[in-house]
């Protein structure tokens, strides 16, 4: 019943069917530009902490230390960029050495304030805290978008033989499934 309605009001539109499929057309092109458009994605988290106890004459010293790392995986720079975190560390520095801000807001929060960061820019920040408890970072911001967590791991670097073959065969079997399922609605 329903396709005889769909199949009814297609045939009572055809004198406009060519502007149906342009506007299809144009429609279409317009959500891939959005897709793919140039943009700043941050993205930020944590992969590694350590606690270390040195010798000390009369007292325990605790020595925490965390790294986060901020990446801009976007294609476009990304502008004054805020990390937040709850209180200020004992110390903290950045890889690659960089100008930077640390200042406190109103709120009592520790702002590191970067500004700038590349498209495919990584920045590590090691934090390290002396006989207290770890901050904890509350949001990573920039002037064109909010940061979003993600979980970062350490992991090994393969050699170009390697990464050759694995994009091959990644190309090789989405190539696949175009030509499958073509066959299927096709044939």
């Amino acid at each position: 019943m329903e396709g005889m309605v769909l199949q009814e009001l297609w045939n009572w539109m055809s004198p406009v069917h060519d502007q149906i499929w342009s506007l299809l057309f144009t429609l279409l092109v317009g959500v891939i530009y959005w897709i793919f458009r140039r943009r700043v994605k941050l993205v930020w988290g944590m992969s590694s902490n350590s606690i270390h106890f040195p010798p000390a004459e009369n007292e325990k010293i605790e020595i925490y230390a965390e790294k986060y790392y901020v990446q801009n995986v976007g294609k476009k720079p990304a502008h004054n960029i805020e990390i937040v975190m709850t209180y200020r560390p004992d110390d903290v520095s950045l890889y690659q050495p960089r100008d930077h801000k640390e200042n406190m807001n109103p709120n009592g929060k520790f702002i590191i304030s970067i500004p700038f960061i590349a498209p495919g820019e990584l920045v590590v920040l090691d934090v390290l805290y002396i006989s207290k408890r770890a901050a904890v970072v509350e949001s990573v911001k920039c002037d064109e978008a909010l940061g979003k967590q993600v979980g970062f791991v350490t992991n090994r670097r393969f050699g170009h033989a390697f990464n050759f073959t694995a994009i091959a065969l990644f190309f090789l079997g989405i190539a696949f499934l175009v030509q499958t399922i073509g066959h299927l609605i096709l044939g």
